[in-house]
């Protein structure tokens, strides 16, 4: 089976970060907020929380001691994280069937987001970095589908975008996926896919 891959578009800064979902505990956001001492050098160091979206809070890890290790276990932490990167399209595949049609038509729109009306950018940027937090469409915790807030007119706008800007939205690209209505209809429908971990027979029968 071959899988087209497009390179990572976000900051590597947000590879390394964790996603709190639900409300934070009192306090919490404070502590993300807070800049804090390196534990090795003294060095301040950034913010953790970087952002909100919607009910998850993306925090940025740090590396503590990594200056420390030996070259051997540098190169081995090296080698590790580009096999997680590597691993990434495997686990989207089999957290959901339609993960990577749909990265990769979220990642056009997220390319042309600023060709984009105002309203339309604001809903791709948060549903692509939902998307990529919580590694498909359905939320990491609660198993259940996030919703595209875009109208067809606004989705077939972004995808006009998007192929005039060369970014391919065919049957290649969004295969097992029918089309782009197809597509729209499994981020949109709140009725389909509704959880990802949902094991029940049409009309709710206990297999």
């Amino acid at each position: 089976m071959t899988i087209r891959m497009r390179p990572y578009l976000l900051p590597m800064a947000l590879f390394s970060l964790a996603a709190a979902c639900g409300s934070a505990p009192d306090g919490a956001d404070g502590m993300l907020d807070d800049v804090t001492t390196g534990a090795a050098d003294g060095a301040a160091r950034g913010r953790f929380l970087l952002e909100r979206v919607d009910d998850t809070a993306i925090a940025q890890l740090y590396a503590d001691g990594f200056e420390d290790l030996s070259l051997r276990d540098k190169q081995l932490a090296y080698h590790l994280s580009q096999a997680a990167l590597a691993g990434r399209d495997i686990f989207l595949d089999q957290r959901f069937e339609y993960n990577l049609a749909l990265r990769w038509i979220l990642e056009s729109f997220w390319l042309v987001r600023y060709d984009l009306d105002p309203a339309t950018r604001q809903e791709v940027e948060r549903y692509c970095k939902l998307f990529w937090v919580h590694s498909g469409i359905h939320d990491n915790l609660s198993t259940e589908k996030h919703l595209l807030g875009l109208d067809w007119d606004q989705f077939e706008r972004c995808c006009e975008a998007a192929t005039a800007a060369g970014h391919a939205l065919g049957a290649v690209e969004l295969a097992p996926l029918r089309d782009l209505r197809e597509a729209y209809a499994v981020m949109t429908d709140e009725t389909s896919y509704r959880s990802v971990t949902d094991k029940s027979t049409e009309g709710g029968n206990d297999p």
